[in-house]
């Protein structure tokens, strides 16, 4: 199956959120497609990249919002509890997605519902990265200056950011495991696949 776009999405998603915690210092499981309903690889295709659209678009008005409100933080501690919630708010997204994904069944192609399964427990690993920053942002000091809580908010937008790399991977390891070229034409000609390739 076609990796490129699915990726590109989760890279945009984590560099939007990585981004709002640079600027925020200045102020599921995977459930089982075992007896989810078939789709056709292009109906499979269209709800996959659908909700992929509909969850990156909603975290970037989420992280605008929280950029907006962090700026306006008349202490640290304030700007800390604004940070927890948006990353808060971002699993919470991402567990939105991965209902509508698990929503979208099966795949009517060879191995299609274990596809379906590794697919939702691969992008489910966006939602433990959002969680692990969460906590690890419940833990920033509040007792130390603006600067020095800026440099450890950037420093957790980075970690999160990274994270890419490990989701590539995990892709990858998809692409080789499964050969489904009807569901790569399909990530290819769906309308709202496009719309995450040309991110």
């Amino acid at each position: 199956m076609r990796r490129a776009g699915i990726v590109i999405a989760l890279a945009v998603v984590l560099a939007v959120v990585a981004a709002g915690c640079g600027k925020g210092g200045s102020g599921s499981g995977a459930g089982s497609g075992q007896g989810a309903a078939s789709a056709t690889p292009t109906e499979w295709a269209g709800k996959i990249c659908g909700a992929l659209v509909s969850w990156e678009t909603s975290l970037a008005t989420r992280t605008q919002a929280f950029t907006s409100s962090v700026a306006a933080s008349g202490s640290i501690k304030d700007a800390k509890a604004k940070l927890v919630a948006y990353l808060g708010d971002a699993a919470q997204l991402t567990d939105a997605m991965l209902s509508k994904i698990q929503g979208a069944g099966k795949p009517d192609v060879d191995q299609g519902a274990q596809l379906a399964d590794d697919f939702r427990a691969a992008l489910a690993r966006t939602k433990t990265v959002f969680a692990q920053a969460q906590t690890q942002a419940k833990a920033l000091p509040t007792n130390v200056g603006r600067s020095d809580f800026g440099r450890r908010v950037q420093s957790l937008g980075k970690q999160i950011e990274s994270q890419g790399n490990t989701l590539d991977e995990a892709f990858t390891q998809l692409d080789k495991k499964y050969n489904a070229p009807e569901l790569d034409s399909a990530f290819t000609s769906e309308p709202s696949c496009k719309q995450i390739r040309s991110k």
